[in-house]
Protein backbone atom coordinates (compact mmCIF):
# COMPACT_ATOMS: atom_id res chain seq x y z
CA UNK A 1 0.00 0.00 0.00
CA UNK A 2 0.81 3.36 -0.76
CA UNK A 3 1.67 5.49 2.29
CA UNK A 4 1.22 9.09 2.88
CA UNK A 5 3.63 10.80 5.34
CA UNK A 6 1.94 12.40 8.33
CA UNK A 7 6.00 13.98 8.81
CA UNK A 8 4.73 14.07 13.29
CA UNK A 9 7.96 12.65 14.71
CA UNK A 10 7.37 8.93 15.68
CA UNK A 11 4.05 8.82 14.12
CA UNK A 12 5.31 7.88 10.58
CA UNK A 13 7.21 4.84 12.20
CA UNK A 14 4.50 3.37 14.51
CA UNK A 15 2.14 3.37 11.34
CA UNK A 16 4.46 1.36 8.81
CA UNK A 17 5.52 4.99 7.18
CA UNK A 18 2.24 6.71 6.90
CA UNK A 19 -1.32 6.66 6.46
CA UNK A 20 -2.49 4.87 3.51
CA UNK A 21 -2.85 6.84 1.13
CA UNK A 22 -6.83 8.25 -0.12
CA UNK A 23 -8.08 7.06 3.66
CA UNK A 24 -10.39 8.58 5.91
CA UNK A 25 -9.22 8.18 9.57
CA UNK A 26 -11.57 9.51 12.28
CA UNK A 27 -9.41 11.33 15.04
CA UNK A 28 -11.23 11.43 18.05
CA UNK A 29 -10.92 12.87 21.35
CA UNK A 30 -11.66 15.23 24.20
CA UNK A 31 -11.93 19.05 23.98
CA UNK A 32 -7.83 20.32 24.28
CA UNK A 33 -6.74 16.91 23.29
CA UNK A 34 -5.17 17.83 20.52
CA UNK A 35 -7.58 17.12 17.22
CA UNK A 36 -6.89 20.06 15.64
CA UNK A 37 -3.11 20.54 15.98
CA UNK A 38 -2.74 16.84 14.53
CA UNK A 39 -5.08 18.06 11.90
CA UNK A 40 -2.97 21.52 11.24
CA UNK A 41 0.30 19.56 11.23
CA UNK A 42 -0.51 16.89 9.10
CA UNK A 43 -1.89 20.03 6.38
CA UNK A 44 1.35 21.81 7.39
CA UNK A 45 3.53 19.29 6.98
CA UNK A 46 2.06 17.79 3.71
CA UNK A 47 2.29 21.16 1.93
CA UNK A 48 5.56 22.05 3.05
CA UNK A 49 7.62 19.16 3.18
CA UNK A 50 6.28 16.83 1.15
CA UNK A 51 4.53 19.38 -2.16
CA UNK A 52 1.10 17.80 -1.04
CA UNK A 53 -1.27 21.27 -1.06
CA UNK A 54 -4.18 20.67 1.65
CA UNK A 55 -7.98 21.48 2.40
CA UNK A 56 -8.96 22.51 5.56
CA UNK A 57 -12.83 21.98 6.40
CA UNK A 58 -13.83 24.49 9.67
CA UNK A 59 -16.84 23.85 10.87
CA UNK A 60 -16.13 25.87 14.49
CA UNK A 61 -12.98 27.88 14.57
CA UNK A 62 -12.54 30.76 12.98
CA UNK A 63 -9.84 30.64 10.34
CA UNK A 64 -8.12 33.70 11.54
CA UNK A 65 -8.02 32.09 15.20
CA UNK A 66 -6.94 28.80 13.38
CA UNK A 67 -3.55 30.58 11.84
CA UNK A 68 -3.15 32.40 15.33
CA UNK A 69 -2.67 28.84 17.07
CA UNK A 70 -0.56 27.39 14.27
CA UNK A 71 1.45 30.05 14.24
CA UNK A 72 2.55 29.26 17.86
CA UNK A 73 4.04 26.08 16.09
CA UNK A 74 5.86 27.92 13.82
CA UNK A 75 3.45 27.22 10.89
CA UNK A 76 2.66 29.97 8.48
CA UNK A 77 -0.46 29.07 7.18
CA UNK A 78 -1.00 32.41 4.91
CA UNK A 79 2.11 31.93 3.01
CA UNK A 80 0.73 28.72 2.40
CA UNK A 81 -2.21 30.25 1.10
CA UNK A 82 -0.46 32.92 -1.01
CA UNK A 83 1.19 29.28 -2.73
CA UNK A 84 -2.21 27.78 -3.04
CA UNK A 85 -0.75 25.02 -0.99
CA UNK A 86 -3.68 25.06 1.21
CA UNK A 87 -7.29 26.67 1.52
CA UNK A 88 -9.33 27.11 4.25
CA UNK A 89 -12.98 26.23 3.73
CA UNK A 90 -14.80 28.40 6.55
CA UNK A 91 -17.92 26.84 7.54
CA UNK A 92 -17.71 28.34 10.85
CA UNK A 93 -17.64 32.25 11.38
CA UNK A 94 -21.38 32.71 9.36
CA UNK A 95 -22.62 29.92 12.23
CA UNK A 96 -20.97 32.63 14.92
CA UNK A 97 -23.26 35.79 12.53
CA UNK A 98 -19.59 37.04 11.43
CA UNK A 99 -18.42 38.03 8.35
CA UNK A 100 -16.87 34.60 6.72
CA UNK A 101 -13.22 34.56 5.37
CA UNK A 102 -11.91 34.12 2.00
CA UNK A 103 -13.08 32.79 -1.55
CA UNK A 104 -14.27 29.44 0.31
CA UNK A 105 -17.13 30.26 2.38
CA UNK A 106 -20.78 28.58 3.77
CA UNK A 107 -23.40 30.61 4.34
CA UNK A 108 -25.30 29.82 7.67
CA UNK A 109 -27.45 26.83 8.06
CA UNK A 110 -25.60 24.89 5.08
CA UNK A 111 -26.88 21.46 4.04
CA UNK A 112 -24.69 18.38 3.69
CA UNK A 113 -24.71 18.97 -0.94
CA UNK A 114 -23.75 22.61 -0.03
CA UNK A 115 -20.55 21.61 2.20
CA UNK A 116 -19.59 18.49 -0.24
CA UNK A 117 -19.61 21.37 -3.57
CA UNK A 118 -17.56 23.69 -1.88
CA UNK A 119 -15.31 20.50 -0.58
CA UNK A 120 -14.92 19.47 -4.22
CA UNK A 121 -14.25 22.75 -5.75
CA UNK A 122 -11.55 23.53 -3.26
CA UNK A 123 -9.89 20.14 -3.65
CA UNK A 124 -9.95 20.25 -7.18
CA UNK A 125 -8.55 24.27 -7.44
CA UNK A 126 -5.77 23.36 -5.10
CA UNK A 127 -5.02 19.78 -6.79
CA UNK A 128 -5.15 19.25 -2.75
CA UNK A 129 -3.74 15.46 -1.89
CA UNK A 130 -4.89 15.82 1.48
CA UNK A 131 -8.18 17.09 3.77
CA UNK A 132 -9.03 17.85 6.91
CA UNK A 133 -12.59 18.38 8.78
CA UNK A 134 -12.29 20.09 12.23
CA UNK A 135 -14.74 18.97 13.67
CA UNK A 136 -17.71 16.19 12.27
CA UNK A 137 -19.25 16.70 15.58
CA UNK A 138 -20.37 19.93 14.89
CA UNK A 139 -22.52 18.44 11.80
CA UNK A 140 -24.35 16.22 14.03
CA UNK A 141 -25.68 19.55 15.81
CA UNK A 142 -28.11 19.71 12.75
CA UNK A 143 -29.51 16.35 13.22
CA UNK A 144 -31.82 14.77 15.87
CA UNK A 145 -31.38 11.05 14.92
CA UNK A 146 -28.39 9.08 14.82
CA UNK A 147 -29.18 7.35 11.83
CA UNK A 148 -29.21 10.43 9.72
CA UNK A 149 -25.40 11.73 11.30
CA UNK A 150 -24.00 8.03 9.79
CA UNK A 151 -26.06 8.72 6.36
CA UNK A 152 -24.33 12.63 6.04
CA UNK A 153 -21.01 11.18 7.13
CA UNK A 154 -21.55 8.28 4.34
CA UNK A 155 -21.87 10.81 1.61
CA UNK A 156 -19.41 12.81 2.66
CA UNK A 157 -16.76 9.97 3.03
CA UNK A 158 -17.79 8.82 -0.44
CA UNK A 159 -16.53 12.42 -1.93
CA UNK A 160 -13.61 11.79 0.08
CA UNK A 161 -12.65 8.81 -1.58
CA UNK A 162 -13.85 9.84 -4.97
CA UNK A 163 -11.47 12.67 -4.94
CA UNK A 164 -8.77 10.32 -3.68
CA UNK A 165 -7.51 12.40 -0.84
CA UNK A 166 -6.30 11.16 2.86
CA UNK A 167 -8.62 12.87 5.06
CA UNK A 168 -8.62 13.37 8.88
CA UNK A 169 -11.99 13.99 10.59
Amino acid sequence: MTRTKTGISGLDELIDGGLVEGSTILVSGGTGSGKTIFGLQFLYNGASKYNEPGVYVTLETRPNDLKSEAEQFGWDLKELEQKNALIIVDAASSKAGLATYGKYALRRDFDISTLAREIYRAVEDSKAKRLVIDCVSALGMKFDDPSEVRSELYQISALLRELNVTSLL
